[in-house]
């Protein structure tokens, strides 16, 4: 754990995130929802979803959003393309995939503030 008070509000700010009950995503890309200052690549990205149950695919398919299909090992996972285009607050996304998706921009965000 780190001391805030000795923090600057800045640094404050940019170590704390709040995961919403209900998931609140951005109008773009998953990737631009995931790492929206663009600073990992996508290998790591997918490296790091796949650590929390999240199936990215690097290069788009043809059909962006598809279940996934590995068998009962990955069965509570889904599969996304970093491409797939999100629409405005997620709205073509269920909350439990809002969620994941949240959750994973607030571990890919705290790997790079390390």
């Amino acid at each position: 754990g780190s001391r805030i008070d000795t923090m600057s509000l800045i640094d404050l700010r940019k170590r704390m995130s709040i995961i919403p009950q209900l998931g609140f995503l951005f109008k773009g890309t998953l990737r631009e929802n995931l790492d929206p200052r663009g600073e990992l690549d996508e290998a790591k990205i997918k490296e790091v979803a796949e650590s929390v149950g999240l199936n990215l695919k690097v290069a788009s398919n043809g059909n962006p959003k598809e279940p996934n299909n590995e068998g009962a090992k990955e069965s509570s996972g889904m599969t996304l393309d970093l491409n797939f285009q999100l629409e405005n607050l997620g709205s073509n996304l269920s909350n439990g995939e809002k969620q994941m998706i949240n959750f994973l921009r607030v571990f890919i965000l705290s790997l790079i503030h390390i």
